[in-house]
């Protein structure tokens, strides 16, 4: 049996493009123990991009099992940072992602047995923090330059690339801290307001996949207004029920312009963000585009505070590095969200994320001058129950970070 520490990372590159890096060890069996073998690099699959540091960590991992099998050792220990990697390895999570899937069914079938092994990032661990600067050394000697990559303004990636068929979660935010507190469930105003008739059945397979919520049958206000589309939006509707999110992207695409009916542009941001955050810069840059004309598009509002979130706020509250002017430029942000709605889904699902990352970072001035402009109260007071045990509701956490106590 072999012993190893494993790890990736997300960053920007020599030339300034952002890619994932991963990194691997081996020690030797010696009493003293050193570094027997080291590999790491930047060269990881377009697939991998959109999970960001998750990627690097899952790539470091097939790396590694693959040195076991052309090494002939049949066990390892790997001693690894981000849980994930052995939570779907075992099954503890399940693997609902194109990427996550390929992972564990890649692992499965390795026939290398594998000995898991969570330890602290950051905490002074010798080997854990010589992988980690692995991965930044790749960071700084990989020299890609941004035009060899998918230019943001036109995202539309090959077809054989494999997308994230699953809806954005925030999960990676909180489990990334064990923080264990009430999160609102990522559906828009829409489906808080329509009948249980009007929602779309899941599809016909064996794993549960749910359908994007702005692609539910249209209601009769929706056929009065934009009636000339509900054929467009049905058939991209059944589309979504088959898992063909870039099908459905580009049938809609050609309706998409300034003069957009309001169902069909909200529509193909809300797809085009299911698919992943790889796209949520192209709906950002959409929706400022068409949110100048019509000023009333309560819809489209509510979706460009998703595309905010995923492309500006969770890449920096998910990363394991502190980044100064990413930092800043999530606060700008958060502005823009505040200006389109101050909504209590909008504050529990996006605000209170970021509020907890800047109570982290020790910004603590920064929260109680952001609470000044909103009504505390909107955060949400329902505890988060985990069998006998109670945990605080985000209103009180939210107390708690504005008085320093956490």
């Amino acid at each position: 049996m072999i012993e190893a520490y494993v790890d990736g990372a997300f960053g920007k590159n020599s030339k300034g493009y952002e890619i994932p890096t991963w990194a691997f060890i081996v020690l030797n069996d010696e009493e003293e123990k050193d570094i027997e073998y080291e590999e790491y690099g930047s060269g990881i699959p377009a697939e991998y991009f959109e999970h960001r540091n998750v990627g690097g960590e899952i790539y470091s991992v097939k790396k590694l099992i693959e040195f076991c099998q052309e090494n002939d050792e049949k066990e390892v220990i790997i001693h690894n940072d981000y849980e994930g990697l052995e939570k779907w390895a075992t099954g503890a999570w399940k693997a609902n992602k194109e990427l996550t899937k390929g992972y564990k069914e890649f692992l499965d079938q390795s026939h290398v047995i594998i000995k898991w092994d969570k330890v602290d990032a950051h905490t002074g661990n010798k080997w854990n923090e010589y992988v980690d600067s692995l991965c930044k050394k790749a960071l700084t000697e990989d020299t890609t330059e941004p035009e060899e990559y998918v230019p943001l303004d036109n995202m539309e990636p090959p077809v054989e690339i494999n997308y994230i068929t699953d809806p954005p979660k925030d999960r990676t935010i909180r489990e990334e801290f064990h923080i264990k507190t009430e999160k609102a469930g990522n559906r828009t105003e829409e489906e808080e307001t329509s009948s249980p008739s009007e929602k779309v059945s899941k599809p016909l397979e064996t794993e549960t996949k749910e359908i994007p919520p702005m692609l539910k049958p249209i209601n009769a206000q929706a056929q009065s207004n934009s009636g000339m589309y509900d054929g467009l939006l049905r058939e991209a509707q059944d589309l979504c029920q088959n898992h063909k999110y870039m099908q459905a992207s580009q049938l809609l695409s050609p309706y998409i312009n300034e003069n957009s009916d309001e169902n069909v542009f909200k529509a193909y941001i809300d797809i085009i963000l299911y698919m992943g955050d790889y796209y949520a810069l192209k709906a950002v840059k959409c929706c400022e585009k068409y949110l100048p004309l019509h000023s009333e598009a309560i819809k489209v509002k509510k979706s460009y505070c998703y595309a905010l979130f995923y492309a500006y706020i969770r890449p920096i509250v998910a990363s394991a590095y502190f980044d100064a002017v990413k930092y800043n430029e999530a606060k700008a942000v958060i502005k823009k969200i505040l200006s389109v709605s101050k909504h209590s889904t909008i504050l529990n699902e996006f605000l209170f994320p970021f509020i907890e990352y800047a109570f982290r970072v020790g910004d603590k001035m920064y929260i109680k001058d952001l609470v000044k402009e909103i009504d505390i109260n909107l955060f949400s007071k329902e505890k988060i129950k985990d069998g006998n045990r109670s945990f605080f509701s985000n209103y009180e956490r939210v107390n708690y970070f504005i008085k320093g106590q956490g």
